[in-house]
C-alpha cells in the first residue's frame, strides 16, 4: 500500500513539471510572437527598460534573486505564468507609448 501511494505521488510530482513546461512554454512564446509584433527587434531591451522603470522592485527579484524567483515560478506556476505575462506587458505597453521618452 506504502508503494502505491509513492507511485501516485511521483506520478503526481512528473504530471505537475510536464504540465508545468507545457503550458508555460506555450504561454511563453505566445507572449514573445506578440511582444515582437508590438516592439519589434529590440522588444527585449524595451521589456527590461520598462521593468527596470516601473516595476523595480520586480526587476531585481528576476535580475539578482534568480534562482529564488526560479524556485517560486516552477512552484506556483499557475499564479505565476499569467502574472508575470500580466507585468510584462504592462510594462512593454507603458514604454511603446508615446508619453515615454528616452
Amino acid at each position: 500500500m506504502v508503494e502505491l501511494t509513492i507511485a501516485y505521488a511521483g506520478l503526481g510530482i512528473i504530471g505537475y513539471f510536464m504540465a508545468y513546461m507545457v503550458i508555460s512554454c506555450i504561454a511563453v512564446a505566445i507572449w514573445k510572437n506578440w511582444a515582437w509584433k508590438e516592439a519589434g527587434y529590440f522588444w527585449e531591451y524595451s521589456l527590461n527598460e520598462g521593468l527596470k522603470m516601473y516595476y523595480p522592485g520586480f526587476w531585481q527579484i528576476i535580475r539578482y534573486q534568480n534562482f529564488l524567483y526560479s524556485a517560486l515560478y516552477i512552484i506556483a506556476w499557475p499564479l505565476m505564468v499569467p502574472g508575470q505575462m500580466i507585468i510584462n506587458t504592462k510594462a512593454l505597453r507603458r514604454v511603446m507609448s508615446r508619453e515615454y521618452y528616452w
